[in-house]
């Protein structure tokens, strides 16, 4: 029996992602040193393990700078780099649209242009953004604009806001974090 592959967890790192990284971590988010990236990294893995179609999203961690507008840049930037992508591979990658959570207006402007584009598969929303949970309350205007425009949302485990030394030092943080987000929501 023959069947295609589809990958609706594939990650890239654009050019502002991998700055972001080098800034913020020291080219060590989430403490793995930041790899080497190009498309055809992807197109590679895709090749090597008989993948049809990838979807392309933000890793951990998420893109909040920790200040809305140039989050909102950064944003702009990995949608911008996703989308090329995607419409030159057209046949083989989508993506999925990084939000600059958790500011509210910046976000809704990104739905609201990714919406008229039509350019993405649906959005990545971490479980938090620098300690806001996607349960929080403030966060409600946005899940309100993902659900009136019947948005697909993938959920991407995210480190939480704050790490306890010596804690669950076996399982990386963004892993627990996916097992916890439930009890958010």
């Amino acid at each position: 029996m023959s069947y295609s592959k589809i990958d609706v967890h594939a990650h890239y790192l654009s050019p502002g992602y991998k700055q972001f990284l080098k800034e913020q971590f020291n080219d060590m988010g989430d403490g793995v040193k930041t790899p080497e990236y190009s498309i055809d990294t992807t197109l590679g893995i895709m090749d090597q393990a008989n993948i049809e179609y990838s979807y392309l999203s933000i890793s951990s961690p998420h893109i909040n700078t920790g200040e809305a507008s140039s989050t909102l840049e950064l944003a702009d930037e990995v949608n911008e780099y996703a989308s090329t992508q995607a419409q030159k591979y057209s046949d083989k990658i989508g993506f999925f649209a990084s939000l600059p959570l958790p500011y509210v207006d910046e976000s809704l402007k990104v739905i609201d242009q990714i919406t008229k584009e039509n350019v993405a598969a649906g959005y990545t929303m971490p479980t938090n953004s620098r300690g806001t949970y996607i349960g929080d309350p403030s966060l409600d205007p946005i899940m309100k604009a993902l659900d009136d425009n019947h948005a697909i949302v993938a959920l991407h485990p995210n480190a939480p806001g704050v790490s306890v030394p010596n804690v669950n030092e076996d399982i990386p943080d963004p892993i627990l974090e996916f097992f916890l987000i439930p009890l958010e929501l």
